[in-house]
């Protein structure tokens, strides 16, 4: 699929000195942390001058000297600091490190990856936290939702960027109980270290791309699309629509399409509001589907088969049946389950524009008729009885 070819950048990478200060957790090993309390006690002083210079008690300091207690982080770095130029490398304090953890979390993090790179995995975390995430407020734990079950395990697999953590996918009832969809919940930390290095909130009213997201190069932009038309993207017949109750992120992510990916700024619609709904969206114009199936693309493989199919079939003329027996088939799939004219389309191998054809004309035979709306106000046809 991606044929062209991306520029690459030198990756980000991100050490214990630039995550949260405050709500991080280490559990360092015994080896490196009498070394590091002997060079402690040599050039600076004993338990009670530490806890003065830190401002804690002087039982604290010892517990974490013994290994009794986790070790904030801030803690960690402020006495690294008191060593001035004899303070060990961030780099050599990181090989040390057996566990991190939040605050009061049962969560604890092993076979730690240090330094944590920038790749797509990361964008990918947070792009989705952003879309189709909740970040848990200060009660709850950070949750991504999804009705795809292999976004749902994409996103698992993504949380590896940070280490080893053991989560669970649950498979939950929408309110009304006629569909199902899949959850997965992680780490707080991990939302508390998104924020520190991107400056960046994730309530879905505010949430805001990151400044830096418009500097990345084409790979990461082409995976924070990616992520968004995966959640928030519905492909039609000829076009791809987004949507967005907040405006603001609505263009942030337009902008990474025009900006990042230098897409035709005159072949995507400017982010408008829908009529009578609480909500904004654009669309991405059929004549830039084939790039953005070339440079984006999608992991949500439902998405993936219709875009694939519109641009097969684009590429076609004719129909796949002899005149007569499309019709019939159009209604006996019907007769089978209610269906959208695309997935229509994809099961009978008709073309956009010939599947409108039938469909109107099987509505003024009152053959059929629109039983319902779906995603994006989509026309969900059934056979009149």
């Amino acid at each position: 699929m991606n044929s062209i070819k991306f520029t690459q950048k030198t990756l980000r990478k991100f050490h214990l000195d630039q995550f949260p200060k405050k709500e991080l957790y280490l559990v360092i090993n015994k080896s490196f942390r009498d070394s590091f309390f002997d060079v402690l006690s040599n050039k600076i002083g004993g338990t009670t001058i530490l806890s003065r210079k830190l401002g804690v008690g002087s039982e604290t300091v010892r517990r974490w000297k013994v290994g009794d207690r986790t070790f904030p982080n801030w803690a960690l770095l402020q006495l690294n600091n008191l060593l001035r130029k004899e303070k060990f490398s961030v780099e050599v304090i990181e090989k040390n490190i057996e566990i991190f953890r939040g605050e009061s979390s049962s969560y604890r993090i092993i076979d730690l990856v240090f330094p944590l790179v920038e790749d797509e995995r990361l964008i990918r975390i947070l792009t989705h936290l952003m879309c189709d995430g909740y970040s848990g407020g200060s009660k709850h734990l950070p949750t991504y939702v999804n009705t795809e079950k292999e976004l749902i395990k994409l996103f698992v697999n993504d949380l590896s960027v940070f280490g080893n953590v053991s989560v669970s996918i649950r498979k939950r009832k929408t309110p009304k109980g006629n569909k199902h969809y899949y959850s997965v919940e992680f780490p707080r930390i991990f939302k508390h270290i998104l924020k520190e290095i991107y400056q960046s909130e994730f309530y879905a009213k505010t949430a805001r791309l990151p400044k830096h997201f418009f500097n990345l190069n084409e790979k990461l932009s082409s995976e924070i699309i990616k992520c968004f038309g995966d959640d928030e993207g519905s492909v039609r017949e000829s076009s791809i629509t987004f949507g967005l109750s907040n405006r603001y992120l609505l263009e942030d992510f337009r902008n990474i399409l025009v900006k990042n990916l230098r897409m035709n700024d005159k072949l995507i619609s400017e982010v408008k509001k829908v009529p009578e709904k609480t909500f904004y969206n654009f669309q991405v114009n059929r004549n830039l589907l084939k790039k953005y199936y070339d440079l984006i693309g999608f992991n949500h493989p439902d998405k993936r088969k219709r875009l694939e199919f519109i641009l097969s079939r684009e590429s076609r003329s004719g129909n796949k049946y002899p005149k007569g027996v499309a019709k019939q088939k159009i209604v006996d799939l019907l007769a089978e389950k209610p269906s959208s004219a695309i997935s229509l389309g994809m099961k009978v191998g008709i073309k956009p524009k010939n599947i409108r054809f039938h469909l109107n004309n099987l509505k003024k035979e009152n053959k059929i008729h629109v039983s319902s709306l779906g995603e994006n106000n989509t026309k969900i046809w059934s056979v009149t009885k």
